[in-house]
């Protein structure tokens, strides 16, 4: 959806506008914050931080400077007035309009609001209905053959919620996601990542840019309308090519009875691309995950919430997840989900009770393999926990577990792809990820790993633009990264002038001794320029800081100690404080911009490798591209280069 003003066009998201709206219908009132939470999100969906990007997104649309908001007023304390001048119009749903054709699969009937501002005008329009009916004509696309696209291959996009009060998107995406997944078990079928797919909700690209970027040759669309115990799922399955219709149908089901529903919709559809793809075989596509039916919602809520970032969103996931295994102590996915939730709170927050959470997750993760011991999520878990049990060995294992249950779903293969670099395999990690990332594209941290490991194999400018890429998808780490490979590329300079506008979240990631003005320009000296003044003053801080039990370790410290060439206490600090997500410094000492291997080669390298289960998985899978074992009456005895 789209805000005119004069000659600039802006997208944006549906539920900025929605805020719009909620400001438009008492335009020249306060509203307060929680008045437009609960309008436009709902509670426990909604929160703060959203509506201050909404207002913030609305601002910009509309022209507002920084300090001079002639548009929306803040109202300290309390909330928000919409100043700007409002009245409203009808449209002639028969006049053509080239905004209203933007929209997919609309009904051309709008309603609209013109708001007279003083740069320009800005029409703002709602979807009241939703998809076309099956007997509506088929959209018709660009005629050109998306190039590039994998074979029998599709994508699910997030279904559009449009049950009356507006408060079931969660239903709707999850409802998605559990087709893709069972559409990703249908031999002979490619199916892109929910992270991907999902990264075209509400937008207004054609299906022809879709396609080309996801890599696909038919996408499935719809929407959910939910009221009380029944649901009515609108699906499409339009042909990238020509945007045909090749398939589309209306299912009517019973709450009660969820995952027949689920299994008739994703049926159909693996049906209808035959013999594009094998025949689907006569067992279950959709997995029969419980048969409690608001278990199942709590569960769908509380993965919503868990995938967010911030503390209190995790917080909200337990609740959530937790009343999901009350009424359904079987629930495996559930109990998977609630061990992720715990271990993210001392991530997002290690300050906070981390020991507490990471108990709960130990037991919650128990429980889910228990359960079902083919749930992907509750290996990934086990790895992470194992990761900060530094049994890399278990670990790894772990991992490839979670890829086996689930192969056919990318997230799974490329953080498999992780593990083998964090242990040495670049290269077959790097295949790894790349496979990965064929069908989900938007893998912010599979982007930036597989640019570091092109890096580190020799194509630079490969690696370069992937590292760039998930820096513009918004992933704070890689922005960081790039700033650091400058460097390493012969560019000191900008290196610098990167470093010193790199976002306050990043900056936010180090202990306070590191951020002083002083100290953290000091930093950027030692990424970019190798100035032996800094690095002899940043040694001295991150010593003093690995030496002090309450300061929590981070790989973003790691880091730190071996830019500065502080390898054994880079070894020795990694056993002595343990944290979760550790396997990211272990990835640095394969990956590092300075030296590969140089933590590698230091002389307690070998000792601290056995103390982490390497030797044990080198010895069983082989050795990593630049150690070698000494003999074979010594397995233990290897050297790197």
């Amino acid at each position: 959806m789209r805000i005119s003003r004069e000659s600039n066009l802006t997208l944006v998201e549906p539920k900025v506008l929605a805020v719009l709206r909620v400001l438009i219908d008492h335009a020249g009132e306060v509203v307060s914050r929680d008045q437009l939470i609960e309008a436009v999100w709902g509670n426990p969906f909604g929160s703060e931080e959203r509506l201050s990007r909404a207002i913030s997104l609305l601002r910009k649309a509309l022209g507002d400077i920084r300090g001079q908001h002639e548009h929306i007023e803040t109202v300290p304390k309390t909330g928000y007035r919409l100043i700007a001048n409002v009245q409203p119009i009808i449209i002639d749903p028969k006049t053509p309009s080239t905004t209203l054709g933007q929209f997919r699969y609309l009904r051309v009937v709008m309603v609209a609001c013109l708001i007279i501002v003083s740069s320009g005008l800005i029409l703002w329009g709602i979807n009241l209905w939703g998809p076309i009916s099956n007997e509506t004509s088929p959209r018709k696309a660009p005629s050109a053959i998306v190039s590039k696209a994998l074979d029998n291959s599709i994508a699910v996009l997030p279904f559009t919620d449009l049950s009356p009060k507006g408060n079931q998107q969660y239903f709707s995406d999850g409802l998605a996601e559990e087709i893709l997944g069972a559409l990703a078990t249908v031999e002979g079928l490619s199916v892109a990542g929910r992270t991907s797919s999902f990264a075209y909700r509400d937008g207004d690209q054609s299906i022809e840019a879709i396609g080309k970027a996801l890599r696909v040759n038919f996408l499935l669309e719809g929407s959910v309308r939910k009221q009380d115990d029944t649901a009515r799922v609108t699906a499409q399955l339009v042909r990238v090519a020509d945007g045909y219709h090749v398939w589309s149908k209306t299912f009517d089901g019973d709450l009660n009875d969820i995952f027949e529903f689920q299994e008739s919709v994703a049926r159909s559809i693996a049906e209808e691309l035959s013999p594009t793809a094998t025949k689907p075989s006569t067992g279950r596509l959709a997995r029969l995950l419980t048969n409690d039916r608001e278990a199942y919602e709590l569960y769908l809520q509380g993965r919503e919430m868990s995938r967010r970032f911030g503390r209190q969103e995790k917080l909200t996931a337990i609740d959530l997840l937790s009343k999901a295994v009350e009424r359904d102590a079987n629930f495996a996915d559930a109990w998977a989900w609630l061990a992720r939730s715990h271990l993210f709170i001392p991530i997002t927050d290690p300050q906070q009770d981390s020991g507490n959470h990471i108990s709960m997750a130990r037991f919650a993760v128990k429980q889910a393999l228990a359960n079902d011991s083919n749930v992907p999520m509750g290996h990934y878990v086990s790895a992470l926990l194992h990761d900060y049990d530094l049994n890399f060995d278990a670990s790894f294992d772990a991992i490839e577990r979670a890829y086996a249950a689930a192969p056919n779903q990318p997230f799974f293969a490329i953080r498999r792809g992780f593990y083998h670099l964090a242990l040495g395999y670049v290269s077959a990690g790097a295949a790894m990820i790349e496979a990965g990332l064929l069908l989900d594209p938007t893998d912010a941290l599979g982007l930036l790993n597989l640019g570091q490991a092109k890096i580190h194999l020799g194509d630079v400018d490969g690696g370069m633009a992937l590292i760039e890429r998930s820096a513009s998808l918004g992933f704070a780490p890689a922005g960081l990264l790039r700033c650091v490979h400058l460097a390493n590329t012969g560019r000191p300079k900008e290196s610098y002038e990167c470093w010193k506008e790199l976002p306050a979240v990043i900056k936010s990631r180090y202990p306070d001794a590191l951020t002083t003005a002083g100290a953290w320009d000091d930093l950027g000296r030692v990424y970019a320029m190798r100035d032996q003044g800094a690095v002899n003053r940043i040694r001295s801080i991150v010593l003093e800081i690995a030496d002090t039990p309450s300061i929590p370790m981070s790989s973003y410290l790691f880091g730190v100690l071996q830019a500065v060439g502080e390898t054994d206490t880079y070894l020795q600090s990694f056993i002595d404080r343990p944290f979760l997500l550790n396997a990211s410094a272990l990835r640095l000492m394969w990956l590092s911009p300075d030296d590969p291997r140089r933590v590698t080669r230091d002389a307690k390298f070998p000792e601290f490798a056995q103390r982490l289960g390497f030797t044990r998985t080198w010895q069983r899978h082989g050795w990593p591209d630049y150690c070698y074992n000494g003999t074979s009456e010594k397995p233990n005895d290897f050297y790197c280069e």
